[in-house]
C-alpha cells in the first residue's frame, strides 16, 4: 500500500512534478534553508495553474525566526490568507506561539476563522512545526483542534522525524482521538519512511523528496 504524501515544493514547476509522479498534495512555499517561508502570489497563481489538479496548501510565514508575531506580521498574515482565497489553492499551512511557548489561542483561532471566510470554499488549516518549538505539544494538540485546524505537522520535536518517533506516536494517539490528522514531517526520505510509518502510525507524511512518492508500506 502507498503512503499518503505530501510534497514541499519551492516552485510551480515542482508542483507539476509531484503531480505526475502521483502526488495529490503538496505544501507551497520559498527559501526551505530558513525553514520556509510564504511563496509570492504570482507563484502561488502560478502553481495552481500548473498543476490545477493538485491540492495546494500553501505556508503562511512571514519571516524566518520564532514564531511569536508582531501586529505588523499578523497583519501580513491575514492578508497572505486572503491571497490564497483568492488563489483557490486548497488550504495554509501557519502556527503561532506566545513569547513562553504556549499557543497563541486567539490568534491561531482569527487565522482559522479567516481562512474560512471569503474565496469559493474554506481553506484547510495545518498547523506546521512550530509546534516543536512548543513547551508542551501535548498538551495544545486539542486546543488546535478546537481553533479550526485539521491536521499537525510535526517532526516530534526533533530535528529529524526519524529521532522524534516516540513524541510522535504519543501525538497520533491523542489527535486520532480528537479527529487530528498528525502528519510526521523533517528529513522524511524513501530510506526511513517504513521505519517511520511503523513506529508512529501516522497516515500521511511531508517530505521535500520525490523518491517517497514510491515507496510501498
Amino acid at each position: 500500500m502507498k503512503p499518503f504524501i505530501e510534497i514541499c515544493a519551492v516552485s510551480p514547476e515542482l508542483c507539476a512534478e509531484a503531480w505526475a509522479r502521483g502526488a495529490r498534495r503538496v505544501e507551497l512555499c520559498r527559501q526551505l534553508d530558513v525553514g520556509g517561508l510564504t511563496p509570492s502570489y504570482a507563484e502561488i497563481r502560478a502553481a495552481r495553474e500548473a498543476a490545477p489538479q493538485l491540492a495546494i496548501n500553501v505556508l503562511v510565514r512571514p519571516r524566518a525566526g520564532d514564531f511569536v508575531y508582531t501586529k505588523s506580521e499578523q497583519e501580513i498574515m491575514f492578508r497572505d490568507i486572503e491571497a490564497c482565497q483568492k488563489a483557490g489553492v486548497n488550504g495554509v499551512v501557519l502556527g503561532c506561539l506566545r513569547s513562553d511557548g504556549s499557543l497563541d489561542y486567539d490568534l491561531l483561532k482569527a487565522f482559522c476563522s479567516a481562512a474560512g471566510q471569503g474565496g469559493q470554499k474554506p481553506l484547510s488549516v495545518t498547523f506546521h512545526r512550530a509546534i516543536d518549538a512548543a513547551r508542551d505539544p501535548l498538551g495544545e494538540l486539542r486546543s488546535i483542534k478546537d481553533c479550526g485546524c485539521e491536521r499537525i505537522l510535526s517532526s516530534g520535536g526533533k530535528n529529524s522525524a526519524e529521532y522524534g518517533t516516540a513524541l510522535l506516536k504519543q501525538m497520533v494517539e491523542l489527535g486520532r482521538a480528537c479527529g487530528l490528522a498528525i502528519m510526521p514531517g523533517g528529513g522524511i526520505r524513501a530510506s526511513n519512511l517504513p521505519k517511520i510509518a511503523q513506529e508512529t502510525g501516522a497516515a500521511e507524511f511531508h517530505s521535500s523528496s520525490l523518491e517517497v512518492l514510491d515507496v510501498e508500506l
